[in-house]
This record gives structure tokens, sequence and C-alpha cells, in this order.
């Protein structure tokens, strides 16, 4: 059965699909998040590359660390991927689990910044990554990961590719490194505060941390605002109001 909410990728072709999403060289440290029963991560192991796989449930880290036993290019980690200390690495290929999704995605966004990562996501998580600015999926997620990658929906998996088979319909998602500035943590903060009323003006959520709107974002609901629309609106922050009046 499924621990921690995790549903093993056992379809050795999806494996291979994303791998080759990925563009490993072999000079390439990628991370896993979620080693599971290791087929993904024998996958990447094939390549050549050095491979850095996370497995929080210490049973299965010993399972996997006997199944890659052959691959001197394979490092298996127990423990909370967002938590270890881990070596640098410049991609990410991974089948998380799906309850961790958020916490990854965020962090992947203002932290890790790989140039490259191919993520195994529920349908309904991939789509929101997608979404347009001011729908309804358009969420602080959504706007984090768009500041900071090029955002595809590859392709679509059944169920039949996982043991045990989660009840949706998962995507292959592969997010590519944008070129610019890094959101400072004060302004990442700011802009959770102002998700949580994601329906309303930004001048008036903005109003309430003491902070001025910037005229021309006046009329702008929070859930409007697009990587370049935020990264005006953190230009103008910093213009009027230093970092600490945000905190």
């Amino acid at each position: 059965m499924a621990r921690l909410g995790q549903h093993f990728l056992r379809d050795r072709m999806v494996a291979e699909r994303m791998v080759e999403l990925a563009e490993i060289r072999r000079d390439d440290v990628v991370l896993e998040v979620g080693t599971g029963i290791g087929e993904l991560t024998e996958a990447i192991a094939r390549t050549g590359c050095r491979v850095v796989t996370v497995e929080i449930d210490s049973r299965l880290a010993e399972v996997a660390r006997r199944r890659l036993s052959s691959y001197g290019n394979v490092e298996v980690v127990n423990g909370d991927a967002l938590r270890v200390e881990l070596p640098e690495f410049n991609k990410v290929l991974s089948s998380p689990p799906y309850y961790i999704s958020t916490r990854l995605l965020r962090w992947l966004a203002t932290r890790a910044l790989p140039e490259r990562a191919v993520l195994l996501l529920q349908r309904e998580f991939a789509e929101k990554l997608v979404a347009e600015p001011g729908t309804r999926k358009y969420v602080l997620t959504s706007l984090l990961v768009r500041s900071a990658f090029d955002v595809r929906i590859a392709f679509d998996i059944g169920r039949r590719a996982f043991s045990p088979p989660p009840k949706v319909t998962s995507s292959v998602v592969t997010l590519s490194r944008r070129h610019g500035e890094v959101y400072p943590d004060w302004f990442v903060e700011a802009l959770a505060r102002a998700f949580t009323t994601r329906r309303r003006l930004l001048r008036g959520v903005l109003a309430r941390m003491s902070v001025p709107c910037p005229p021309e974002l006046s009329e702008l609901r929070v859930c409007e605002l697009d990587p370049d629309l935020a990264r005006r609106l953190l230009e103008a922050l910093r213009e009027g109001r230093r970092p600490h009046q945000l905190a």
C-alpha cells in the first residue's frame, strides 16, 4: 500500500520519457525527491550523471540502496528533502508524494532554483502551475513558479502506471529556469499575505500592511498579478518602502 501518500511509479516507459525531458548530461547532478521503489532513480542513473535521491521512509530507503547498489553514481539519502543538507545540484527529476507538492514547488521557485526540473504531479495541481492570472486556479504557487520558470505540461499519465493506482490523473511538468532576479524573502512573505485574500484589490491589501500601492496597479486584484506585474510591484516597494516595513 502507499506510504506517506506516495503512489510508486512502476512504468519504465514513463520513467524513460521523463529522463529524456530532463536533457541530462553526464556532468549534471540530479536531485530526486521521493525515491520510492527506485524505478525512476534507476532510469536516471543509467545516464551516467550523479544522482542524489532522497526518501523519507527509512525502510524504502534501505530497499532502494539494495536495488541501486550496483550504481556507483547514486547516493540514497534518508530524510526530508526540504530539511536535510543536500549537495549542490542543477536539475531535479522526481515523482514526489502529492502531499508535498506545494512546499516542494515553492522551495524550487524561491530557494533551490535548478536550471531544469521534470516533475510528476497530480493533474489538478499541474493545472494550477499553468493557470492564467485572474482565474480560479491561479494561486500564490502559480505566481512564484512562473516567476522563476517557464512551465509546460508535457503529458498525462494513467493510473495504471503507479502502484497502488491513485484515484486521480497525473501529469509530467517541465520547468526551465527563467533569467531574472530571485524574489527576496520579505517580498515572498508579502505576496503570501496578499494571496490570502486573492480576489481583493491589491491597493486594499497593501493598505492593511501600511504599504502604499503603486498608482498603475491600484485597480488590480491580487490574483491578477503575473510575473511581470509582480516585479513592477517589487520595484515600486523598494523605491517607496524599506523591506523591513513589510515584515
